[in-house]
């Protein structure tokens, strides 16, 4: 039977593939544009409100020398989280995301859903358009391909058999062998794990989690169970496949 042999957990946020001086340059760009700010008890606000209730009580936490040891932080663990991989030797990855309005819609809305498609494209930087800012730009070789895309191999018979047995153990699992939006090509919850953290082609398994979008938020017990079912599921794989699984966050 397969052996889940790694467990890792990161954040996939723009900073994790940062610089230090660009962490500030990042919010500088977008923070003040933001429309979704809200207080501790859920009072909505604007950017200079929430400025003005902080009262530059972080100030000594964003000076350039902070800001820079942090970003030096956080590009170590990064490089631990590669090498486990390798120490690892992976013959497949289940990789697990949350989907932020990029293949999950209004019109098809599941809470979990699981890819099994021969593979499964990335885009690359030639796609990114000129008016892109510079900040921006800077980042998101952590998400995208140098040059053109790349299609990752996907495990389907591992995948496959996951959607079996999550059926036969009362998850009524969705889907697909092919991205809804084939122009977005993967979210970036699965191109940073695969360019930040893999960095090789090894087979993967896709998981998609409706991030917060109503009426179908997959319930925090029901994720808790969800992912015992994937690992019972894992186990249950009639192969000797040694199995890693990577759930990137926010």
């Amino acid at each position: 039977m397969a052996e889940i042999v790694l467990g890792i957990g990161s954040s996939h946020s723009p900073m994790v593939s940062m610089q230090g001086p660009d962490w500030l340059a990042w919010g500088r760009h977008g923070d003040p544009q933001h429309p979704m700010l809200y207080t501790e008890t859920g009072r909505h606000v604007t950017y200079d409100e929430r400025l003005a209730d902080v009262n530059g009580s972080f100030d000594d936490r964003i000076t350039d020398a902070v800001v820079s040891a942090g970003a030096t932080r956080v590009h170590a663990a990064v490089d631990r989280l590669h090498q486990a991989i390798v120490d690892a030797r992976l013959d497949a990855i289940l990789l697990v995301g949350d989907d932020q309005d990029e293949h999950l819609f209004a019109d098809n809305l599941p809470p979990f859903l699981l890819y099994w498609g021969d593979t499964m494209a990335n885009a690359g930087m030639d796609s990114v358009g000129p008016d892109t800012p510079e900040v921006v730009r800077r980042f998101l070789p952590g998400y995208h391909e140098d040059g053109a895309g790349r299609n990752y191999p996907v495990d389907v018979a591992l995948a496959r058999h996951l959607i079996d047995h999550l059926l036969d153990h009362d998850f009524d699992v969705a889907s697909s062998n092919q991205l809804p939006n084939d122009d977005l090509r993967m979210g970036h919850a699965f191109a940073f794990p695969l360019r930040r953290l893999a960095r090789e082609p090894i087979p993967i398994v896709p998981v998609m989690v409706n991030t917060y979008n109503p009426p179908a938020q997959p319930r925090a017990g029901r994720c808790l169970h969800f992912g015992r079912a994937i690992g019972e599921a894992i186990r249950a794989f009639p192969t000797d496949a040694r199995v890693g699984v990577i759930a990137s966050g926010g």
